[in-house]
């Protein structure tokens, strides 16, 4: 809905609209996992802890050897195994991340305590060498929740959780110690701690402070509706300050400019669909929190990875994917229909018993 409210003052009204449609295969999509699934969504955690293994199988191989089992080679020391060049977008850790929790659950449930770490923190140890800062803070959002779930449900003891956060903290420590590129981002990020002047920020932040402050006015000017789904590129020059080196027109045959979304949750839902897309996105929030609350503790436990997942990647303080673009929302809302889809094990039950 508020993709459609958006319309009616897109910047470019051709690219909105061709969004805006062709999100109602989510929609689709997301019916028909949830039926198919609804009685055995739990076959779901094997295959996808397999392809976690394998992507970081292959994350080690790129990056101890220089490319991928499909030849991919490594890109300025970061590594993004079998998502491609970094002319397709570095996603290895995105992909993990979205998908750690569902891993991690399963692990549990399926293996002893040694192994368990042993897989998890080889998943880890992948997404850290991907380089992805953004993919980290959601990672590092998302393991505490699942430490508040697992402390609350009495499933683990205090001490266990401090012996796993320091062997986690090791691991990740040691992944970025591996790679000089690493070290160098992790520095920039370290350096704000001895200069807190708008400069030095914006370096650790990769220029976001440009594009977050463009966002803002552009806000500004187009609070209630924005200015359509994916029309940030195309009003960013509108709104950058002379000499943004974001408001640079793209090589010949591409239209907007090189900032291709706000790099932030709410800045990018408030500037492409205002006031009345970040209500919606509380909606989601609030919905998912709610409905999991309301669930048995086998529902809320098989529905937790999607829970959790789903959260942190809503979490407001950091910096992400587009919220709307094709890659991104794919995996959102395969993460909703999955959510639903375990918590249809209350249904099942109640069936089961009848």
């Amino acid at each position: 809905m508020p993709m459609l409210l958006a319309l009616p003052d897109a910047v470019n009204f051709e690219v909105s609209s061709i969004k805006t449609l062709l999100v109602l295969r989510y929609y689709l999509a997301g019916i028909t996992i949830i039926y198919f699934l609804r009685s055995d969504v739990k076959r779901v955690f094997p295959w996808v802890s397999v392809i976690l293994v394998v992507w970081s199988i292959d994350a080690f191989i790129q990056m101890y050897t220089g490319a991928d089992v499909f030849g991919y080679a490594l890109y300025e020391g970061r590594v993004n195994s079998m998502f491609g060049l970094y002319t397709d977008g570095l996603k290895l850790g995105w992909g993990i991340v979205i998908f750690f929790p569902v891993s991690l659950i399963w692990f549990v449930h399926r293996f002893s305590w040694p192994v368990t770490l042993l897989l998890s923190c080889m998943i880890l140890y992948a997404l850290v060498l991907s380089g992805t800062r953004s993919a980290w803070v959601v990672a590092i959002v998302e393991m505490i929740l699942l430490y508040a779930y697992l402390l609350w449900t009495k499933k683990v003891r205090w001490i266990s959780m401090v012996a796993v956060s320091v062997l986690l903290v090791g691991v990740a420590v040691a992944g970025i110690q591996s790679s000089d590129r690493l070290m160098a981002r992790v520095d920039r990020v370290a350096s704000v701690y001895d200069q807190q002047d708008y400069q030095t920020i914006n370096v650790a932040l990769s220029s976001r402070l440009t594009i977050w402050g463009t966002a803002i006015r552009m806000i500004e000017d187009n609070w209630l509706n924005g200015v359509g789904v994916r029309g940030f590129r195309h009003a960013y020059a509108s709104y950058a300050e002379e000499g943004d080196r974001f408001s640079v027109p793209l090589p010949k045959g591409q239209v907007g400019s090189r900032a291709a979304h706000a790099h932030q949750l709410v800045l990018e839902v408030m500037a492409e669909t205002g006031l009345i897309g970040l209500l919606g996105l509380i909606a989601i929030f609030v919905q998912v929190i709610r409905v999991w609350w309301a669930s048995s503790s086998q529902a809320r436990w098989w529905s937790l990875p999607f829970a959790t997942a789903i959260v942190s990647l809503l979490f407001p303080f950091n910096s992400v994917l587009s919220f709307y673009s094709s890659w991104f929302a794919q995996q959102f809302w395969l993460l909703i229909a999955l959510f639903f889809s375990a918590l249809a094990i209350d249904q099942e039950l109640d069936n089961a018993e009848n």
